[in-house]
């Protein structure tokens, strides 16, 4: 990935972190299993394509799954369970 492309990336992970309460951590081990991802890019290093697609794969994952979550904890409060 170049420069732009792995800025853009961070800026995505970050955003996500901080929607999430995630931990970099976190996130580095459970989407691609490299506990060191996250903070690798936070210190300039660049990452693979496949890495950078599976990372922002989970995150849309996660996302989705929060949506649903949503929807459940509304319908157990409308009585729609």
């Amino acid at each position: 990935m170049n420069g732009t492309s792995t800025a853009e990336l961070l800026r995505e992970i970050e955003e996500f972190l901080r929607v999430t309460g995630r931990t970099a951590h976190w996130l580095s081990l459970n989407s691609i299993q490299d506990p060191s991802f996250v903070s690798r890019l936070r210190h300039g290093l660049g990452a693979s394509l496949e890495k950078a697609d599976g990372v922002r794969a989970f995150m849309r994952a996660e996302r989705l799954a929060e949506i649903e979550r949503c929807r459940e904890r509304l319908r157990k409060l409308e009585g729609k369970t």
